[in-house]
């Protein structure tokens, strides 16, 4: 048996450089924005059906009040399916 294995995703789990660095400094980011503390926050947790498809979000941030913040990161306006 032979196993092909991705190794720059076991590395870096994001798919963009602008989501590693996102990952990076979003917490601290998010929590000062807010003022509250993140207590906890994941990369791509959900997945949402809507009626244009589905949608995952980059980022879920939980912060200390019970807040749930998704955000999406984009490197450029002119990217596939920018949104505002």
């Amino acid at each position: 048996m032979r196993a092909k294995a991705q190794l720059s995703r076991l590395l870096d789990p994001y798919k963009s450089k602008t989501e590693t660095r996102w990952a990076q400094i979003g917490a601290a980011w998010m929590g000062g924005c807010y003022g509250v503390d993140v207590l906890e926050w994941r990369y791509e947790p959900i997945s949402f059906t809507l009626p244009g498809g589905s949608y995952k979000p980059d980022f879920m941030y939980i912060f200390s009040d019970g807040m749930v913040i998704f955000v999406e990161v984009k490197g450029s306006t002119h990217q596939k399916n920018y949104r505002d």
